[in-house]
């Protein structure tokens, strides 16, 4: 039951209980006034009976309507859940439709539709980068798909990755107005009212690929709501754009958090197993990912799991290599290591894991991890099946975190 739906049924209780003890009153008074006669009594009982009605009247009139929270179609004081629930949907809407985007024309039309869908009144665009460079400075940027009240994006006029300030920054940029002095140049001015906007960075294998572009009216800017469905929207399109990308001859490259797939960790491994190089692995899983789901969301439990495979690789040294061998499963290759340098990166993985997370404002993850040597094993499945039986649960949050 809804905060409003709580107020009425209080409200039409109290007024009948108004209208109940308003008679009892009435007839109270009027037994006490039985010697009045004539006009006194008619004024008496007129007086009695406005404050009557008009009590009741205050009890069983509906309360006042809450006004809407800019780009919302809810009340605000149940806007949260409902945004949450809203969002749930898009998200998994959105997962499937990714499944059919077998090409980049295929992911930037449901790109649009998705922005349409959840922004209908918000113009919005993704710039990606294109021309000679292909990813690098001296190409440019290119608008390849748009959503807007009237099919049109905002048009943002940037030519090149390096004057983008969020593809600069790497991170997302919020501007509040177009009039404020420190505003992008670019959305400065741009059009006869004054406009607010996020900018979202596309990357791909780490490298620039693109910008997503949102604008908005100053009085209803994008909130954090907004941003974190951006933020995620985006994070798809990094992901499916990385898949998109890979053709067989490019199967070694990384995905946009770092890891590579198996068969490139099964070929590293056997290299190092071939030239007789020592090596260790370290292994690390995330225990209950499923639960972690269910107590903190889909969402949360999907960028804490992005976070564990970025934090895993920023972990180690640029020659090491982290594959992925599970859903949330993951083996480094640390070549030239011992078994006790590899518990070591695992604890500093664990810590800084901690660190990233709390930072981003996410439950702890709970980890079990484990290492082994190449020495004495000349086999890659007697390796994989060693680190595998290696594996112990080493701390994190219960179950019940």
């Amino acid at each position: 039951m809804s905060a409003r739906e709580g107020t009425r049924r209080v409200r039409l209780c109290l007024g009948a209980a108004a209208v109940v003890m308003g008679c009892y009153g009435v007839a109270t008074v009027a037994a006490l006034l039985a010697g009045l006669h004539g006009f006194g009594r008619l004024a008496v009982a007129g007086v009695l009976t406005s404050c009557l009605a008009a009590g009741a009247g205050w009890m069983l009139a509906p309360g006042p309507s809450r006004p809407l929270q800019p780009g919302t179609d809810h009340p605000a004081g149940s806007s949260a859940a409902e945004q949450f629930t809203r969002r749930l949907d898009f998200d998994r809407q959105l997962d499937r439709a990714l499944e059919r985007a077998n090409s980049e024309s295929d992911l930037f039309a449901l790109t649009a539709r998705a922005l349409g869908s959840m922004w209908p009144d918000a113009p919005a665009e993704v710039l990606m980068v294109a021309g000679p460079g292909q990813r690098g400075r001296s190409a440019s940027l290119l608008q390849v798909t748009e959503a807007g009240p009237d099919g049109e994006g905002p048009g943002c006029p940037v030519a090149r990755p390096e004057q983008c300030e969020a593809i600069h920054r790497n991170r997302t940029m919020r501007w509040r107005s177009s009039d404020d002095l420190d505003v992008c140049p670019f959305l400065a001015h741009r059009e006869e009212r004054a406009r607010s906007a996020v900018c979202i960075p596309i990357r791909i294998v780490g490298k620039p690929a693109g910008v997503l572009h949102r604008t908005a009216d100053v009085a209803g800017p994008a909130q954090d709501f907004d941003v974190a469905a951006l933020e995620s929207l985006t994070g798809r399109i990094e992901a499916r754009l990385s898949m998109v990308h890979l053709s067989p001859g490019e199967v070694d490259l990384p995905d946009a958090n770092g890891v590579y797939g198996r068969a490139a960790l099964d070929r590293r491994i056997n290299a190092l197993l071939r030239s007789l190089a020592p090596f260790a692995l370290a292994r690390c899983d995330v225990e209950d990912l499923a639960g972690y789901g269910e107590r903190h969301g889909e969402q949360a439990a999907a960028e804490a799991l992005r976070c564990f495979e970025r934090t895993t690789v920023g972990c180690l040294r640029p020659d090491d290599t982290v594959g992925r061998v599970g859903p949330h499963e993951l083996v480094a290759v640390l070549s030239g290591a011992t078994v006790g340098d590899a518990r070591r990166v695992l604890d500093r993985i664990r810590e800084e894991l901690v660190l990233q997370l709390n930072e981003r404002r996410l439950a702890p993850l709970r980890l079990a991890s484990g290492a082994v040597e190449s020495h004495g094993r000349h086999g890659l499945d007697d390796l994989l099946d060693a680190v595998d039986a290696a594996v112990v649960s080493r701390g994190g949050p219960p179950p019940g975190d």
